[in-house]
């Protein structure tokens, strides 16, 4: 039995995926993980092997944390955002913190930062990409507590000076002549990064000077027409299930996506939630010897091969053939626990 290739997530891509630095060191374990044999039977005489209870959490949270988030063009999916103060900052001024109001200074998404002249191509949570006349733009908001690490990796970037990123003085650092990146410092418990690349030092330094904080409502209207909103989540992950088999006890209610986000960003965490509920019956049955239950969850997560919502997902990243691996594992009749660490439910 060989294993089949996983695909391969950098350091960088890691720490700005949606996770707490705890989920992020499980990350790290359940990639390491051995991926199963990838052949799949579709016999209606599945191997039955007993297998030992396992706990499969239908929260999901370890598999978006486990499974590879990253669409085509290499974007990944990062964390969270909390709100706004709904109110510019002053040029040149400090950026007020307000900590647990709707959104404290750096601590929204971005705290609703908007730059002059760019639109918004890409958002999801944590990270929004611009796309202007000059080149492109992505600012990324991090936890404070990975600060440290940070700056000690940007060491390693040359230093070209100094820039002002609303109202604090923060290192300018090169990756080339045309690719720039500065970090402000934390404030409130989170930080921002800003890169510009297809520009050079002095049209980087002219963009950062229209970087502001603003109101939701004109960070909203720079956002592309097919970025889910917070008002559209609910109504969006309902539409997702159209053709979706879920288990027993399947509560929508329980699948939590903040913020403003692609499709794809909503349909990892909503598909995530159903494989590990239906993980969680074939663990299950397995243990008590439910043939029933057992087909129902390998019927349903064979059937996930037909989501019209992974079918959607598929041109666009590695997050459906991950799902469909979980499907082909448990179709297999292959242990539980194996199934449940290696997908993170």
């Amino acid at each position: 039995m060989t294993d089949a290739p996983r695909p391969v997530i950098s350091d960088d891509e890691v720490a700005r995926l949606p996770l707490s630095a705890g989920r992020a060191d499980l990350m790290e374990q359940i990639m390491s993980t051995p991926v199963l044999d990838h052949s799949a039977t579709t016999s209606t005489d599945r191997p039955r092997r007993r297998w030992p209870a396992v706990a499969a959490s239908a929260a999901a949270v370890a598999l978006v944390a486990a499974a590879p988030l990253l669409l085509r063009d290499g974007t990944p999916a990062p964390a969270g955002p909390a709100g706004s103060t709904g109110q510019p900052a002053p040029a040149g001024a400090d950026v007020p913190g307000t900590p647990g109001a709707t959104g404290a200074a750096v601590t929204g998404p971005f705290g609703w930062l908007a730059v002059e002249g760019w639109r918004a191509t890409y958002v999801a949570e944590r990270n929004v990409s611009y796309t202007g006349p000059a080149g492109d733009l992505e600012i990324t908001r991090y936890d404070a507590d990975a600060y440290p690490g940070y700056v000690a990796d940007r060491a390693e970037v040359p230093l070209v000076g100094e820039v002002d990123l609303l109202g604090r003085t923060s290192d300018l650092r090169a990756y080339g002549s045309t690719d720039h990146a500065v970090m402000r410092s934390p404030q409130d418990g989170s930080f921002i990064e800003v890169r510009g690349s297809g520009m050079d030092e002095a049209a980087f330094r002219d963009l950062l000077a229209g970087v502001r904080l603003t109101d939701e409502a004109t960070f909203a209207e720079a956002l592309p027409e097919s970025v889910v909103t917070p008002a559209e989540v609910r109504s969006t992950m309902e539409g997702m299930l159209e053709g979706v088999e879920t288990p027993p006890g399947f509560d929508l209610d329980d699948v939590e996506v903040t913020g403003y986000n692609t499709r794809y960003h909503v349909g990892a965490p909503l598909t995530a939630a159903v494989t590990c509920g239906w993980v969680a019956v074939y663990a299950e049955a397995a243990a008590s010897d439910d043939d029933a239950a057992d087909d129902a969850a390998v019927s349903a997560m064979r059937a996930s091969r037909d989501w019209p919502v992974l079918r959607e997902m598929a041109p666009q990243g590695d997050w459906s053939p991950w799902i469909w691996q979980v499907g082909d594992d448990m179709a297999a009749g292959r242990d539980p626990q194996r199934i449940a660490e290696s997908s993170g439910c």
